[in-house]
């Protein structure tokens, strides 16, 4: 997973670099407080540099509004198979299963 995520400081600003983080091998995006045109876009880049299987966390919040948890629900990031599923200990998040 690392030597992927390497492949980003080269596509990604440093404000967005600052979105991600490893945490055991599985990759947390935080688009908290984004449009949902912008985290789309953010969301596809990263699937589009990801390979092989991986398992990602999208931090999108919960208190404010769900337009995020709710376009990624409905939208298609990615032609790839990937499993959209709910997070049962946090609200404010959902992963994604990419096979």
């Amino acid at each position: 997973m690392a030597e992927q995520v390497k492949k980003f400081e080269v596509v990604f600003s440093r404000d967005d670099l600052a979105r991600l983080s490893i945490v055991d091998g599985e990759l947390y995006v935080d688009v908290h407080g984004l449009t949902c045109p912008k985290a789309q876009r953010f969301l596809k880049n990263i699937l589009a540099l990801l390979k092989g299987s991986v398992s990602m966390y999208i931090i999108h919040g919960y208190n404010h509004g769900c337009a995020i948890k709710e376009m990624l629900r409905n939208t298609r990031l990615s032609s790839r198979n990937y499993q959209v599923l709910h997070v049962d200990w946090n609200p404010g998040m959902t992963k994604l299963v990419m096979a």
